[in-house]
Protein backbone atom coordinates (compact mmCIF):
# COMPACT_ATOMS: atom_id res chain seq x y z
CA UNK A 1 0.00 0.00 0.00
CA UNK A 2 1.23 3.62 -1.13
CA UNK A 3 2.09 5.27 2.12
CA UNK A 4 1.92 8.91 1.09
CA UNK A 5 -1.56 9.30 -0.43
CA UNK A 6 -1.43 12.83 1.01
CA UNK A 7 -1.60 15.62 -1.66
CA UNK A 8 -3.26 13.73 -4.13
CA UNK A 9 -5.18 15.55 -7.15
CA UNK A 10 -8.49 13.94 -4.44
CA UNK A 11 -6.95 15.47 -1.31
CA UNK A 12 -6.29 19.17 -3.04
CA UNK A 13 -10.11 18.93 -4.31
CA UNK A 14 -10.92 18.23 -0.74
CA UNK A 15 -8.94 21.23 0.35
CA UNK A 16 -10.26 23.36 -2.36
CA UNK A 17 -14.09 23.05 -1.36
CA UNK A 18 -13.75 22.97 2.49
CA UNK A 19 -11.50 26.40 1.89
CA UNK A 20 -14.42 27.68 0.24
CA UNK A 21 -17.17 26.64 2.67
CA UNK A 22 -14.90 27.69 5.59
CA UNK A 23 -14.60 31.52 3.86
CA UNK A 24 -18.39 31.39 3.51
CA UNK A 25 -18.77 30.71 7.01
CA UNK A 26 -20.67 27.34 5.80
CA UNK A 27 -18.27 25.30 8.71
CA UNK A 28 -17.63 26.65 12.23
CA UNK A 29 -14.67 25.33 14.14
CA UNK A 30 -13.82 23.01 11.92
CA UNK A 31 -12.88 19.66 13.13
CA UNK A 32 -10.54 17.19 10.92
CA UNK A 33 -10.70 13.46 11.73
CA UNK A 34 -8.31 11.54 9.77
CA UNK A 35 -9.29 7.98 10.92
CA UNK A 36 -5.79 7.36 11.76
CA UNK A 37 -4.50 5.02 14.60
CA UNK A 38 -1.98 7.31 16.60
CA UNK A 39 0.41 4.25 15.63
CA UNK A 40 0.04 4.88 12.16
CA UNK A 41 3.21 5.17 9.98
CA UNK A 42 2.60 9.41 9.59
CA UNK A 43 5.42 11.56 10.18
CA UNK A 44 5.17 14.89 11.25
CA UNK A 45 6.06 16.12 7.94
CA UNK A 46 2.84 13.66 7.06
CA UNK A 47 0.48 15.80 9.57
CA UNK A 48 1.64 18.88 8.32
CA UNK A 49 1.39 18.14 4.77
CA UNK A 50 -2.27 16.81 5.59
CA UNK A 51 -2.92 20.51 7.44
CA UNK A 52 -1.50 22.19 4.55
CA UNK A 53 -3.86 20.87 1.60
CA UNK A 54 -6.52 21.17 3.55
CA UNK A 55 -6.26 24.69 4.80
CA UNK A 56 -6.16 23.47 7.97
CA UNK A 57 -4.47 24.92 11.36
CA UNK A 58 -2.74 21.39 13.26
CA UNK A 59 -5.02 22.52 16.10
CA UNK A 60 -7.89 21.63 14.06
CA UNK A 61 -6.67 18.02 13.20
CA UNK A 62 -8.48 15.75 15.69
CA UNK A 63 -5.30 12.99 17.40
CA UNK A 64 -6.50 10.14 19.81
CA UNK A 65 -4.88 8.35 22.77
CA UNK A 66 -7.58 6.10 22.11
CA UNK A 67 -7.03 3.60 18.71
CA UNK A 68 -9.13 3.25 16.06
CA UNK A 69 -10.59 -0.47 16.06
CA UNK A 70 -11.92 -3.34 17.20
CA UNK A 71 -13.22 -3.55 20.37
CA UNK A 72 -12.26 0.58 20.53
CA UNK A 73 -14.83 2.58 18.47
CA UNK A 74 -17.03 3.30 21.35
CA UNK A 75 -14.68 4.98 23.08
CA UNK A 76 -12.92 6.21 20.23
CA UNK A 77 -16.02 8.15 19.46
CA UNK A 78 -16.13 9.19 23.08
CA UNK A 79 -13.51 11.11 22.82
CA UNK A 80 -14.37 13.61 20.16
CA UNK A 81 -16.60 14.86 23.01
CA UNK A 82 -14.41 17.46 24.00
CA UNK A 83 -15.09 18.73 19.70
CA UNK A 84 -18.56 19.74 21.20
CA UNK A 85 -19.82 23.01 19.15
CA UNK A 86 -17.76 22.03 16.22
CA UNK A 87 -17.88 20.74 12.47
CA UNK A 88 -16.46 17.40 11.52
CA UNK A 89 -15.13 16.43 8.79
CA UNK A 90 -14.48 12.43 8.60
CA UNK A 91 -11.62 11.35 6.08
CA UNK A 92 -10.07 9.51 3.90
CA UNK A 93 -13.17 7.18 3.01
CA UNK A 94 -14.80 7.26 6.42
CA UNK A 95 -18.09 6.57 5.30
CA UNK A 96 -21.11 5.55 6.86
CA UNK A 97 -21.44 1.51 6.91
CA UNK A 98 -24.76 0.78 5.39
CA UNK A 99 -24.92 -2.77 6.96
CA UNK A 100 -23.86 -4.31 3.73
CA UNK A 101 -20.18 -4.77 3.74
CA UNK A 102 -18.86 -3.11 6.81
CA UNK A 103 -15.47 -2.29 6.49
CA UNK A 104 -12.99 -1.48 9.56
CA UNK A 105 -12.78 2.22 8.67
CA UNK A 106 -16.81 2.90 8.10
CA UNK A 107 -18.36 4.39 10.72
CA UNK A 108 -22.10 2.91 11.75
CA UNK A 109 -24.99 5.34 11.51
CA UNK A 110 -25.39 5.43 14.91
CA UNK A 111 -21.93 6.52 15.64
CA UNK A 112 -21.80 9.22 12.83
CA UNK A 113 -25.18 10.95 14.67
CA UNK A 114 -23.33 10.68 18.43
CA UNK A 115 -21.38 13.45 16.32
CA UNK A 116 -24.57 15.34 15.19
CA UNK A 117 -25.99 16.78 18.40
CA UNK A 118 -24.50 20.41 17.96
CA UNK A 119 -22.47 20.29 14.51
CA UNK A 120 -22.40 19.38 10.92
CA UNK A 121 -20.49 16.21 9.45
CA UNK A 122 -18.78 16.18 6.23
CA UNK A 123 -17.50 12.44 5.21
CA UNK A 124 -15.78 11.48 1.85
CA UNK A 125 -16.17 8.90 -0.46
CA UNK A 126 -13.38 8.28 -2.96
CA UNK A 127 -14.78 6.13 -5.73
CA UNK A 128 -13.86 5.24 -9.43
CA UNK A 129 -16.48 7.02 -11.17
CA UNK A 130 -19.29 9.18 -10.73
CA UNK A 131 -22.24 6.55 -10.48
CA UNK A 132 -20.49 4.97 -8.34
CA UNK A 133 -20.25 8.12 -5.95
CA UNK A 134 -24.32 8.41 -6.78
CA UNK A 135 -24.65 4.98 -5.71
CA UNK A 136 -22.87 5.26 -2.33
CA UNK A 137 -24.77 8.19 -1.26
CA UNK A 138 -27.96 7.00 -1.58
CA UNK A 139 -27.03 4.03 0.22
CA UNK A 140 -25.72 6.06 3.17
CA UNK A 141 -28.47 8.66 3.11
CA UNK A 142 -30.78 5.46 3.08
CA UNK A 143 -28.48 3.96 5.92
CA UNK A 144 -28.84 7.56 8.16
CA UNK A 145 -32.72 7.90 7.35
CA UNK A 146 -32.90 4.46 9.47
CA UNK A 147 -31.68 5.92 12.13
CA UNK A 148 -32.19 10.11 12.11
CA UNK A 149 -35.89 10.14 10.51
CA UNK A 150 -35.30 14.50 10.58
CA UNK A 151 -32.33 14.09 9.43
CA UNK A 152 -30.63 16.02 6.64
CA UNK A 153 -28.22 15.05 3.88
CA UNK A 154 -26.63 17.23 0.99
CA UNK A 155 -23.92 15.69 -1.77
CA UNK A 156 -21.14 17.58 -3.47
CA UNK A 157 -19.85 15.05 -6.40
CA UNK A 158 -17.10 14.89 -8.69
CA UNK A 159 -16.29 11.78 -10.99
CA UNK A 160 -13.59 10.20 -8.62
CA UNK A 161 -15.34 11.30 -4.98
CA UNK A 162 -18.02 12.77 -3.31
CA UNK A 163 -18.57 14.88 0.36
CA UNK A 164 -21.84 14.16 2.04
CA UNK A 165 -22.79 16.52 4.30
CA UNK A 166 -25.00 15.59 7.35
CA UNK A 167 -27.24 17.41 10.10
CA UNK A 168 -29.13 16.14 12.40
CA UNK A 169 -31.48 19.26 12.02
CA UNK A 170 -32.42 20.51 8.55
CA UNK A 171 -29.32 21.58 7.05
CA UNK A 172 -27.44 24.77 7.84
CA UNK A 173 -25.25 24.14 5.09
CA UNK A 174 -28.00 25.48 2.72
CA UNK A 175 -25.26 27.80 1.21
CA UNK A 176 -22.98 25.23 -0.40
CA UNK A 177 -24.67 25.61 -3.39
CA UNK A 178 -24.01 29.18 -4.24
CA UNK A 179 -20.32 29.24 -2.83
CA UNK A 180 -19.67 25.04 -4.92
CA UNK A 181 -21.41 26.66 -8.55
CA UNK A 182 -18.96 28.15 -9.91
CA UNK A 183 -16.26 27.99 -12.60
CA UNK A 184 -13.71 26.35 -10.28
CA UNK A 185 -15.99 23.65 -9.60
CA UNK A 186 -17.01 21.15 -12.03
CA UNK A 187 -18.97 18.79 -9.76
CA UNK A 188 -22.76 18.66 -9.20
CA UNK A 189 -24.99 19.35 -5.93
CA UNK A 190 -28.06 16.92 -5.22
CA UNK A 191 -30.08 16.65 -1.88
CA UNK A 192 -30.74 13.31 -0.17
CA UNK A 193 -34.06 13.79 2.38
CA UNK A 194 -35.04 11.14 4.51
CA UNK A 195 -38.25 10.35 3.91
CA UNK A 196 -40.30 12.99 5.04
CA UNK A 197 -43.94 11.67 4.05
CA UNK A 198 -47.08 12.46 6.60
CA UNK A 199 -48.78 10.41 4.67
CA UNK A 200 -47.95 7.12 2.73
CA UNK A 201 -51.16 5.93 1.56
CA UNK A 202 -54.61 6.86 1.12
CA UNK A 203 -57.75 5.23 0.49
CA UNK A 204 -61.11 5.95 -0.27
CA UNK A 205 -64.58 4.83 -0.59
CA UNK A 206 -67.50 6.58 -2.43
CA UNK A 207 -66.49 9.84 -1.68
CA UNK A 208 -68.22 12.09 -4.26
CA UNK A 209 -67.13 10.59 -7.18
CA UNK A 210 -64.51 8.13 -6.31
CA UNK A 211 -65.96 4.59 -5.97
CA UNK A 212 -63.09 3.15 -4.57
CA UNK A 213 -59.15 4.32 -4.67
CA UNK A 214 -56.16 3.06 -3.20
CA UNK A 215 -53.02 4.97 -3.44
CA UNK A 216 -49.30 5.63 -2.16
CA UNK A 217 -47.98 8.79 -2.26
CA UNK A 218 -44.73 9.93 -2.78
CA UNK A 219 -42.72 13.01 -0.84
CA UNK A 220 -44.33 14.95 -4.70
CA UNK A 221 -47.51 13.53 -5.89
CA UNK A 222 -49.28 15.34 -8.87
CA UNK A 223 -52.52 14.15 -9.70
CA UNK A 224 -52.76 14.17 -13.35
CA UNK A 225 -55.66 14.07 -15.31
CA UNK A 226 -58.43 16.09 -17.64
CA UNK A 227 -60.93 18.73 -16.53
CA UNK A 228 -63.97 16.67 -14.55
CA UNK A 229 -61.83 13.69 -13.74
CA UNK A 230 -62.15 13.74 -9.99
CA UNK A 231 -58.64 15.20 -9.08
CA UNK A 232 -59.84 17.85 -7.06
CA UNK A 233 -62.54 14.87 -5.36
CA UNK A 234 -59.31 13.11 -4.15
CA UNK A 235 -57.74 15.77 -2.22
CA UNK A 236 -60.44 17.15 -0.84
CA UNK A 237 -61.11 13.68 0.54
CA UNK A 238 -57.90 14.88 2.70
CA UNK A 239 -59.07 18.57 3.65
CA UNK A 240 -62.23 17.12 4.84
CA UNK A 241 -60.92 15.28 7.32
CA UNK A 242 -58.69 18.25 8.26
CA UNK A 243 -61.67 20.22 8.58
CA UNK A 244 -63.65 17.74 10.35
CA UNK A 245 -61.04 17.81 13.33
CA UNK A 246 -60.57 21.19 12.93
CA UNK A 247 -64.34 22.33 13.39
CA UNK A 248 -66.20 19.31 13.46
CA UNK A 249 -67.75 17.04 11.53
CA UNK A 250 -71.00 18.26 11.01
CA UNK A 251 -69.29 21.91 9.88
CA UNK A 252 -67.12 19.54 7.34
CA UNK A 253 -70.36 17.91 6.00
CA UNK A 254 -72.43 21.02 5.91
CA UNK A 255 -69.82 22.89 3.67
CA UNK A 256 -69.66 20.76 1.21
CA UNK A 257 -73.59 20.01 0.37
CA UNK A 258 -74.20 17.84 3.46
CA UNK A 259 -73.75 13.85 3.02
CA UNK A 260 -76.00 13.47 0.07
CA UNK A 261 -73.28 15.49 -1.89
CA UNK A 262 -70.65 13.75 -0.31
CA UNK A 263 -71.71 10.06 -0.48
CA UNK A 264 -71.29 8.46 -3.66
CA UNK A 265 -74.68 6.93 -5.15
CA UNK A 266 -74.53 3.57 -6.05
CA UNK A 267 -76.06 1.16 -7.97
CA UNK A 268 -76.08 -1.08 -5.15
CA UNK A 269 -77.63 1.55 -2.94
CA UNK A 270 -74.53 1.25 -0.54
CA UNK A 271 -75.25 4.36 2.57
CA UNK A 272 -71.72 4.83 3.63
CA UNK A 273 -68.46 6.71 2.89
CA UNK A 274 -64.90 6.46 4.43
CA UNK A 275 -61.23 7.17 3.94
CA UNK A 276 -58.23 5.63 5.61
CA UNK A 277 -54.86 7.30 5.89
CA UNK A 278 -52.14 5.60 6.63
CA UNK A 279 -49.24 8.17 8.22
CA UNK A 280 -45.60 8.43 9.27
CA UNK A 281 -44.90 10.89 12.39
CA UNK A 282 -41.29 11.35 13.59
CA UNK A 283 -42.16 9.43 16.71
CA UNK A 284 -44.38 6.81 15.66
CA UNK A 285 -46.27 5.54 12.65
CA UNK A 286 -50.01 3.94 11.65
CA UNK A 287 -53.66 4.92 10.21
CA UNK A 288 -56.28 6.79 11.17
CA UNK A 289 -60.01 5.52 9.01
CA UNK A 290 -63.42 6.88 9.49
CA UNK A 291 -66.29 5.60 7.54
CA UNK A 292 -69.68 7.60 8.30
CA UNK A 293 -72.77 6.11 7.47
CA UNK A 294 -76.14 7.78 5.71
CA UNK A 295 -79.42 8.25 8.24
CA UNK A 296 -82.71 9.10 6.26
CA UNK A 297 -82.27 12.12 3.63
CA UNK A 298 -79.55 14.42 5.07
CA UNK A 299 -79.13 12.35 8.63
CA UNK A 300 -75.72 10.73 8.98
CA UNK A 301 -73.94 9.05 11.99
CA UNK A 302 -70.17 7.59 12.48
CA UNK A 303 -70.60 3.92 11.63
CA UNK A 304 -66.82 2.96 12.62
CA UNK A 305 -63.71 5.03 13.06
CA UNK A 306 -60.09 3.82 14.42
CA UNK A 307 -56.75 4.85 14.99
CA UNK A 308 -53.69 2.78 15.38
CA UNK A 309 -50.00 3.42 15.87
CA UNK A 310 -46.75 1.99 17.23
CA UNK A 311 -44.36 4.16 19.16
CA UNK A 312 -40.85 3.83 17.23
CA UNK A 313 -38.82 4.36 20.81
CA UNK A 314 -40.14 1.39 22.56
CA UNK A 315 -42.87 -0.47 19.91
CA UNK A 316 -45.39 0.29 22.20
CA UNK A 317 -49.10 0.18 20.29
CA UNK A 318 -51.90 3.14 20.94
CA UNK A 319 -55.17 2.38 19.59
CA UNK A 320 -58.85 3.24 19.90
CA UNK A 321 -62.18 1.00 18.32
CA UNK A 322 -65.10 2.85 18.22
CA UNK A 323 -68.58 1.80 16.55
CA UNK A 324 -71.56 4.26 16.60
CA UNK A 325 -70.77 5.98 19.11
CA UNK A 326 -69.72 2.94 21.31
CA UNK A 327 -65.73 2.58 22.35
CA UNK A 328 -65.91 -1.16 21.81
CA UNK A 329 -61.99 -1.73 22.45
CA UNK A 330 -58.97 0.66 23.32
CA UNK A 331 -55.24 1.02 24.87
CA UNK A 332 -56.52 3.70 26.45
CA UNK A 333 -57.24 3.37 30.87
CA UNK A 334 -60.64 5.09 31.20
CA UNK A 335 -61.23 5.92 27.60
CA UNK A 336 -63.40 9.17 26.95
CA UNK A 337 -67.08 8.92 26.03
CA UNK A 338 -67.82 8.51 22.68
CA UNK A 339 -70.53 10.01 20.25
CA UNK A 340 -71.88 9.09 16.62
CA UNK A 341 -71.93 12.76 15.70
CA UNK A 342 -68.42 13.76 16.92
CA UNK A 343 -65.11 12.43 15.54
CA UNK A 344 -63.40 10.25 18.41
CA UNK A 345 -60.01 11.90 17.47
CA UNK A 346 -60.49 14.52 18.63
CA UNK A 347 -62.12 13.70 22.11
CA UNK A 348 -58.45 11.99 22.86
CA UNK A 349 -56.23 14.95 21.54
CA UNK A 350 -55.81 15.91 24.82
CA UNK A 351 -54.08 12.54 25.66
CA UNK A 352 -50.42 12.81 25.18
CA UNK A 353 -49.66 10.04 23.38
CA UNK A 354 -52.81 11.02 20.46
CA UNK A 355 -52.00 14.50 20.03
CA UNK A 356 -49.28 14.07 17.66
CA UNK A 357 -51.49 11.81 15.40
CA UNK A 358 -54.72 14.57 15.83
CA UNK A 359 -52.19 18.07 15.19
CA UNK A 360 -50.21 16.19 12.26
CA UNK A 361 -54.26 15.53 10.09
CA UNK A 362 -55.40 18.92 11.54
CA UNK A 363 -52.61 20.46 10.21
CA UNK A 364 -52.70 19.17 6.64
CA UNK A 365 -53.18 22.57 4.80
CA UNK A 366 -54.78 23.00 1.21
CA UNK A 367 -54.28 26.01 -1.32
CA UNK A 368 -56.43 27.42 -4.03
CA UNK A 369 -56.09 31.32 -3.61
CA UNK A 370 -58.89 33.54 -5.31
CA UNK A 371 -57.41 36.59 -6.29
CA UNK A 372 -60.57 38.57 -5.68
CA UNK A 373 -60.46 37.56 -1.93
CA UNK A 374 -56.76 38.99 -2.31
CA UNK A 375 -56.67 41.77 -3.79
CA UNK A 376 -59.94 43.03 -1.36
CA UNK A 377 -58.68 44.55 1.75
CA UNK A 378 -57.95 42.41 4.52
CA UNK A 379 -58.63 41.89 8.46
CA UNK A 380 -55.36 43.50 9.69
CA UNK A 381 -53.57 40.62 12.10
CA UNK A 382 -50.54 38.59 12.19
CA UNK A 383 -51.62 35.42 10.60
CA UNK A 384 -48.99 32.04 10.98
CA UNK A 385 -51.10 29.80 8.43
CA UNK A 386 -52.96 31.12 5.17
CA UNK A 387 -56.80 30.38 4.62
CA UNK A 388 -56.87 27.84 1.52
CA UNK A 389 -58.35 30.63 -0.58
CA UNK A 390 -55.51 33.25 0.26
CA UNK A 391 -57.83 36.03 2.36
CA UNK A 392 -55.49 36.68 4.98
CA UNK A 393 -52.91 36.86 2.52
CA UNK A 394 -51.26 40.01 3.95
CA UNK A 395 -50.89 39.27 7.61
CA UNK A 396 -49.10 36.15 6.53
CA UNK A 397 -46.41 37.83 4.77
CA UNK A 398 -46.06 40.51 7.49
CA UNK A 399 -45.45 37.31 10.50
CA UNK A 400 -43.49 35.50 7.88
CA UNK A 401 -41.34 38.81 7.29
CA UNK A 402 -41.16 38.79 11.21
CA UNK A 403 -40.40 35.76 12.10
CA UNK A 404 -38.24 34.00 8.89
CA UNK A 405 -37.25 37.30 6.57
CA UNK A 406 -35.19 34.59 4.78
CA UNK A 407 -38.23 32.34 3.90
CA UNK A 408 -40.26 35.58 2.76
CA UNK A 409 -37.19 36.34 0.56
CA UNK A 410 -36.87 32.97 -1.15
CA UNK A 411 -40.66 33.87 -1.64
CA UNK A 412 -39.73 37.27 -3.61
CA UNK A 413 -36.97 35.58 -5.19
CA UNK A 414 -39.61 33.13 -6.90
CA UNK A 415 -42.26 35.62 -7.42
CA UNK A 416 -39.72 37.64 -9.36
CA UNK A 417 -38.28 34.91 -11.34
CA UNK A 418 -42.02 34.70 -12.23
CA UNK A 419 -43.36 38.23 -12.82
CA UNK A 420 -40.53 40.03 -14.07
CA UNK A 421 -39.48 43.75 -12.24
CA UNK A 422 -41.47 42.57 -8.99
CA UNK A 423 -38.74 42.59 -6.01
CA UNK A 424 -40.57 42.67 -2.89
CA UNK A 425 -44.17 42.08 -1.33
CA UNK A 426 -45.32 42.75 2.45
CA UNK A 427 -48.49 43.88 3.65
CA UNK A 428 -49.85 47.65 3.31
CA UNK A 429 -51.97 49.17 6.42
CA UNK A 430 -55.25 50.37 5.62
CA UNK A 431 -58.13 52.13 7.22
CA UNK A 432 -60.13 49.47 7.71
CA UNK A 433 -57.68 46.74 7.66
CA UNK A 434 -54.70 45.78 5.31
CA UNK A 435 -53.88 44.51 1.98
CA UNK A 436 -51.09 43.24 0.38
CA UNK A 437 -48.10 45.37 -0.87
CA UNK A 438 -45.84 44.86 -3.92
CA UNK A 439 -42.93 46.70 -5.30
CA UNK A 440 -42.30 46.77 -9.05
CA UNK A 441 -38.85 47.97 -9.75
CA UNK A 442 -38.36 50.26 -12.64
CA UNK A 443 -36.92 50.45 -15.54
CA UNK A 444 -34.29 53.45 -15.34
CA UNK A 445 -32.85 52.02 -12.20
CA UNK A 446 -34.80 54.44 -9.90
CA UNK A 447 -36.43 53.64 -6.49
CA UNK A 448 -38.76 50.99 -6.71
CA UNK A 449 -42.76 51.44 -7.08
CA UNK A 450 -44.97 50.61 -4.71
CA UNK A 451 -48.38 49.10 -5.47
CA UNK A 452 -51.40 47.45 -3.84
CA UNK A 453 -53.17 44.27 -4.26
CA UNK A 454 -55.39 46.02 -6.37
CA UNK A 455 -53.34 47.04 -9.49
CA UNK A 456 -52.14 43.54 -9.66
CA UNK A 457 -53.43 41.00 -11.99
CA UNK A 458 -55.04 37.89 -11.24
CA UNK A 459 -51.54 35.30 -12.00
CA UNK A 460 -49.42 37.44 -9.99
CA UNK A 461 -51.78 37.54 -7.03
CA UNK A 462 -52.62 33.46 -7.45
CA UNK A 463 -48.95 33.09 -7.93
CA UNK A 464 -47.95 34.21 -4.56
CA UNK A 465 -50.50 32.87 -3.08
CA UNK A 466 -49.21 29.58 -4.29
CA UNK A 467 -45.25 30.30 -3.44
CA UNK A 468 -46.83 31.32 0.45
CA UNK A 469 -48.81 27.84 1.01
CA UNK A 470 -45.57 26.17 -0.51
CA UNK A 471 -43.35 27.94 1.92
CA UNK A 472 -45.52 28.56 5.17
CA UNK A 473 -44.30 26.02 8.02
CA UNK A 474 -40.92 25.97 6.57
CA UNK A 475 -39.30 28.49 8.91
CA UNK A 476 -39.79 26.51 11.95
CA UNK A 477 -36.33 25.34 13.72
CA UNK A 478 -37.86 21.68 13.45
CA UNK A 479 -40.77 21.32 10.80
CA UNK A 480 -42.96 18.45 12.25
CA UNK A 481 -44.33 16.11 9.24
CA UNK A 482 -47.07 18.45 7.18
CA UNK A 483 -48.68 17.91 4.00
CA UNK A 484 -49.32 20.45 1.88
CA UNK A 485 -52.43 19.96 -1.19
CA UNK A 486 -52.10 22.46 -3.86
CA UNK A 487 -55.07 23.06 -6.52
CA UNK A 488 -53.91 23.86 -10.16
CA UNK A 489 -51.01 26.13 -9.52
CA UNK A 490 -50.73 26.37 -12.82
CA UNK A 491 -54.20 28.48 -13.55
CA UNK A 492 -53.52 31.87 -15.17
CA UNK A 493 -49.78 31.39 -14.94
CA UNK A 494 -48.37 31.89 -18.09
CA UNK A 495 -46.90 28.30 -19.52
CA UNK A 496 -43.22 29.75 -19.33
CA UNK A 497 -43.11 30.12 -15.55
CA UNK A 498 -43.83 26.28 -14.74
CA UNK A 499 -39.98 25.55 -14.73
CA UNK A 500 -39.89 28.43 -11.97
CA UNK A 501 -43.18 26.82 -9.97
CA UNK A 502 -41.46 23.04 -10.03
CA UNK A 503 -38.68 24.67 -8.46
CA UNK A 504 -40.42 25.76 -5.58
CA UNK A 505 -42.00 22.83 -5.37
CA UNK A 506 -39.16 20.42 -5.26
CA UNK A 507 -37.51 23.62 -2.23
CA UNK A 508 -40.89 23.33 -0.40
CA UNK A 509 -40.94 19.20 -0.40
CA UNK A 510 -37.67 19.07 1.15
CA UNK A 511 -39.83 20.36 4.61
CA UNK A 512 -43.13 19.17 3.84
CA UNK A 513 -45.20 16.69 1.44
CA UNK A 514 -46.60 18.06 -1.64
CA UNK A 515 -49.44 16.73 -3.30
CA UNK A 516 -50.60 18.31 -6.47
CA UNK A 517 -53.59 18.86 -8.73
CA UNK A 518 -52.31 19.94 -12.12
CA UNK A 519 -53.10 19.31 -15.76
CA UNK A 520 -50.08 21.27 -17.10
CA UNK A 521 -47.64 19.24 -19.35
CA UNK A 522 -44.99 22.10 -18.67
CA UNK A 523 -45.43 21.72 -14.91
CA UNK A 524 -44.97 17.88 -15.49
CA UNK A 525 -41.92 18.43 -17.48
CA UNK A 526 -38.83 17.11 -15.08
CA UNK A 527 -40.65 15.28 -12.74
CA UNK A 528 -40.34 11.20 -12.68
CA UNK A 529 -43.03 8.86 -13.65
CA UNK A 530 -43.59 7.67 -10.11
CA UNK A 531 -44.72 11.40 -8.93
CA UNK A 532 -47.56 10.97 -11.55
CA UNK A 533 -51.19 9.70 -10.14
CA UNK A 534 -53.06 9.23 -13.40
CA UNK A 535 -56.68 10.42 -12.85
CA UNK A 536 -60.05 9.41 -15.41
CA UNK A 537 -63.43 9.75 -15.07
CA UNK A 538 -65.27 6.52 -16.73
CA UNK A 539 -68.73 6.64 -16.85
CA UNK A 540 -69.17 8.74 -13.78
CA UNK A 541 -66.38 7.22 -11.82
CA UNK A 542 -63.27 8.67 -10.82
CA UNK A 543 -60.76 5.85 -11.52
CA UNK A 544 -57.43 6.87 -9.59
CA UNK A 545 -54.12 4.85 -9.86
CA UNK A 546 -50.70 4.81 -11.22
CA UNK A 547 -49.51 5.77 -14.70
CA UNK A 548 -49.29 2.41 -17.30
CA UNK A 549 -46.31 0.20 -17.78
CA UNK A 550 -45.59 2.39 -21.28
CA UNK A 551 -45.78 5.66 -19.95
CA UNK A 552 -43.14 4.44 -17.07
CA UNK A 553 -41.07 2.76 -19.80
CA UNK A 554 -40.74 5.85 -21.83
CA UNK A 555 -40.41 8.38 -19.20
CA UNK A 556 -37.26 6.09 -17.70
CA UNK A 557 -36.01 5.39 -21.20
CA UNK A 558 -35.69 9.32 -21.72
CA UNK A 559 -37.78 9.28 -24.73
CA UNK A 560 -40.07 11.08 -23.76
CA UNK A 561 -41.36 13.60 -20.48
CA UNK A 562 -44.40 13.15 -18.41
CA UNK A 563 -45.26 16.64 -19.83
CA UNK A 564 -44.72 15.26 -23.54
CA UNK A 565 -46.38 12.29 -22.53
CA UNK A 566 -49.47 14.38 -21.07
CA UNK A 567 -49.80 17.16 -24.13
CA UNK A 568 -50.03 14.05 -26.96
CA UNK A 569 -52.82 12.53 -23.97
CA UNK A 570 -50.79 9.07 -23.58
CA UNK A 571 -50.59 9.72 -20.23
CA UNK A 572 -52.53 6.48 -19.14
CA UNK A 573 -54.00 5.15 -16.26
CA UNK A 574 -52.93 1.59 -15.41
CA UNK A 575 -55.50 -0.78 -16.23
CA UNK A 576 -56.75 -3.00 -13.65
CA UNK A 577 -57.35 -6.72 -13.80
CA UNK A 578 -60.45 -7.57 -15.77
CA UNK A 579 -61.64 -9.00 -12.88
CA UNK A 580 -63.94 -6.42 -10.70
CA UNK A 581 -61.28 -4.73 -8.04
CA UNK A 582 -62.16 -5.62 -4.34
CA UNK A 583 -63.82 -3.08 -1.75
CA UNK A 584 -60.93 -1.51 0.23
CA UNK A 585 -60.35 -2.87 3.65
CA UNK A 586 -60.23 0.70 5.47
CA UNK A 587 -60.19 -0.95 8.62
CA UNK A 588 -57.75 -3.87 8.12
CA UNK A 589 -54.12 -4.06 8.84
CA UNK A 590 -51.76 -1.70 7.41
CA UNK A 591 -49.55 -2.91 4.61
Amino acid sequence: MQRHCIGNKIDLRKGAILHELQKHGLLTNLVVEPMARPHSTWTKPDWERYAEVLHLQQRQIARHEVPWGAGQRQSYFAELSRHDGQDFFLDPDAGVATGKKTQPKHVRPKEVLSLLKHKNVVAVYQHRNYQGVCDRVKEVAEAIQQVAPQGDCLAYMESQFSMLFLSRQPLRLDGIAACLEGPSFNGSLARFRPDRRLLKRVTLLNYKSVAASDVALKQVSFLVGPNGSGKSNFLDALRFIADALNASLDQALRVRGGISLVRRHTSNGAQRFGVRLEFELPASFGWYALAVDAKGTDGYEIGQEECHFVQRNDSRKHFYKVRRGNVVDASIANPPAAASDRLYLVAVSGLRTFRPVFDALAGMKFSNPAPDLIRAVQPSGNSRRMERDGSNLASVLGGLEQRSPGFKKRIDQYLGSIVPNIVKTGRWPTGTGETVEFWQGSKDGGSPLRLPASSMSDGTLRTLGILVALFQGAEQDEPARQLLGIEEPETALHPGAAEVLADAIREAALNAQVLVTSHSPELLQSFPAGSIIAVAADRGATQIGPVDEVSRSAIRDRLFTAGDLLRMDQLNLEQPDPAPPPVPDLFGVAG
